[in-house]
């Protein structure tokens, strides 16, 4: 399908070209999708090895930088790892709790987000009657378990609207199936169609851009408190304390100016 002489791939990878130069950061992890078309999904999916489906009608429904921001949107799951970090949690609801943190930080760094993604207003956002405040400070596992409480005191009331949704159903992600959000239109993290591929290690890639991002000094905002907890870095106190020593060693030194100690010693010693 074509807009504008353009077909969907094409508007894709403008968008992920023009990512270059406002985004260094998100530009390297995008840089990490292959594009693959896919009539058999309704939105976007997204699986392990970086591949992502997508339906080209719903691509030439987006304008450039809600496509930018979509992209932005998929690639974030593979790098928080949401498919792993579920666990045994409801997956439709740590779903949506994954985007609302994703979603915030696509706002914050001026993105623009399609209209029926989840969108917060002032750190707030309300999801099934519950009003989540300070998401950026928290994680999607805490978001979940505000979610969590409130379905289970009103379980019955949206029984029925979960099984519509059909987000636990393994053999819909087996095949890139993109999930439904609140809203309708929302990504998976679906394990796609080839399994015998590697699955990246996204966690290597997400250092290496944030390596990237800050030699330009451009890490987006809400980025960096995610950072130890994706590494899961468990630092002891020797190496903390060590890093804080070297980092308060003197190492400006200069003869040009002699040590006030070189006349009682009989040794010229350089200044500080």
């Amino acid at each position: 399908m074509k807009i504008d002489n353009f077909t969907s791939e094409e508007r894709l990878i403008a968008a992920k070209v023009q990512m270059q130069k406002q985004s260094p950061f998100f530009s390297y992890l995008i840089a990490h999708l292959a594009l693959v078309k896919d009539d058999n999904i309704s939105t976007m999916a997204v699986n392990g090895h970086g591949t992502l489906y997508y339906n080209d009608k719903f691509v030439d429904s987006m304008t450039t930088d809600e496509l930018k921001a979509a992209l932005i949107h998929e690639v974030m799951h593979l790098v928080f790892e949401h498919n792993v970090r579920c666990k045994n949690r409801d997956k439709f609801i740590y779903n949506v709790a994954g985007d609302i943190v994703i979603n915030d930080i696509i706002q914050k760094n001026g993105f623009q987000l399609f209209k029926d993604m989840l969108i917060t207003r002032n750190n707030e956002i309300t999801v099934f009657g519950k009003e989540v405040k300070n998401v950026d400070t928290k994680t999607s596992e805490e978001i979940y378990e505000e979610i969590y409480k409130l379905l289970k005191k009103h379980l019955k009331e949206i029984e029925d609207f979960l099984k519509n949704i059909h987000f636990s159903d393994d053999s819909a992600q087996e095949k890139g199936e993109a999930n439904k959000e609140l809203g309708g239109k929302v990504s998976s993290q679906g394990k796609g169609h080839e399994s015998s591929e590697k699955t990246k290690n996204w966690k290597e890639i997400f250092v290496e851009a944030s390596i990237f991002a800050k030699q330009r000094g451009n890490l987006p905002l809400g980025v960096g408190r995610f950072i130890d907890i994706i590494l899961e870095e468990k630092m002891n106190w020797r190496e903390l304390l060590q890093r804080y020593l070297i980092n308060t060693l003197p190492v400006d030194f200069s003869y040009s100016t002699p040590h006030k100690k070189s006349i009682s010693t009989g040794v010229y010693m350089p200044s500080i």
